[in-house]
C-alpha cells in the first residue's frame, strides 16, 4: 500500500525522530543535551517534542513547522547530512513541495543536491536565465566543480567506448579478410562485451572470443 504524501515539515520531523532513535537518543531530553553541547541550547526537550509532533490542531494539521536553523542544528547534532533529513528513505515516497507539486524522494533529493530539476506540470521560466547553464551558474562553486568533473569523466568514458568500438571493428574486418569469420558477422551474430574480451555468437551457437587490445585505453 502506498503511503500518503507528506509535507516537508512532516517528512523532516519523521526523519528526525527515526534518526534520533537510531543514534541511541531514546528521549528528546537526551537529544536536547546533545544540542546544547553543539551550541544549540534553544532546542530543548519540549521544543524537540513539538518539532516531532507538530503540535497538531484538532483537525490533525501541523501547527509547528521546522525552520532552516533547526534543520541544520539537528543535522549536526544527529551527525547526518541535511539531505538525509530532507528526503525520504524510500525513493518512491512522495513529498508535497507545494499544494500543486508532489515529488518522489529521488527527484526531491537530486533537486536539493544541485541537479537540474525536471518538474512535470510546473510552468517554465520564460526568461533567458532558465537554461541549464544559468541553473548551474547559480550553484555554489564546489558543486559547479563537481559537475565539471562529472562531465569530464563521462566524456572520457564515451571516448574510451569509441576507441573500443573502433578497435573491435578493425579486428573483425581483419578476421573477415583472413577467412576466420563470415561476412555476415555484423548482422547475423550476437555480440556481448565483457571486461577482457568481446564474445561473438553465431546463429548456430558457435562462440568466438576476441580479446580487447591492450592499447585501447
Amino acid at each position: 500500500m502506498t503511503e500518503p504524501s507528506q509535507s516537508p515539515s512532516d517528512l523532516v520531523a519523521e526523519r528526525i525522530k527515526k534518526t534520533r532513535q537510531k543514534r541511541g537518543f531514546t528521549t528528546t531530553k537526551a537529544l536536547a543535551q546533545r544540542c546544547a553541547e553543539i551550541g544549540a541550547p534553544q532546542l530543548t526537550a519540549p521544543v524537540l517534542m513539538n518539532i516531532e509532533s507538530g503540535r497538531r490542531d484538532d483537525a490533525g494539521r501541523r501547527r509547528r513547522n521546522i525552520t532552516v536553523d533547526e534543520l541544520l542544528a539537528l543535522s549536526l547534532a544527529l551527525n547526518v547530512s541535511p539531505l538525509s533529513l530532507l528526503t525520504p528513505k524510500d525513493d518512491l515516497a512522495t513529498v508535497d513541495v507545494t499544494p500543486s507539486l508532489t515529488l518522489e524522494g529521488e527527484a526531491l533529493g537530486k533537486w536539493i543536491a544541485g541537479r537540474e530539476p525536471e518538474f512535470a506540470g510546473v510552468p517554465p521560466f520564460d526568461t533567458e536565465d532558465s537554461d541549464t547553464f544559468q541553473w548551474e551558474a547559480d550553484l555554489p562553486a564546489w558543486r559547479r566543480v563537481e559537475i565539471l568533473d562529472e562531465r569530464l569523466q563521462r566524456d572520457a568514458e564515451i571516448r574510451k567506448s569509441f576507441r573500443r568500438t573502433d578497435a573491435l571493428r578493425a579486428e573483425i574486418e581483419r578476421r573477415i579478410e583472413a577467412g576466420e569469420l563470415p561476412a555476415d558477422v555484423h548482422t547475423a551474430w550476437k555480440w556481448r562485451a565483457t571486461t577482457d574480451s568481446w564474445t561473438l555468437t553465431s546463429p548456430s551457437g558457435e562462440c568466438v572470443e576476441i580479446p580487447r587490445p591492450e592499447s585501447e585505453d
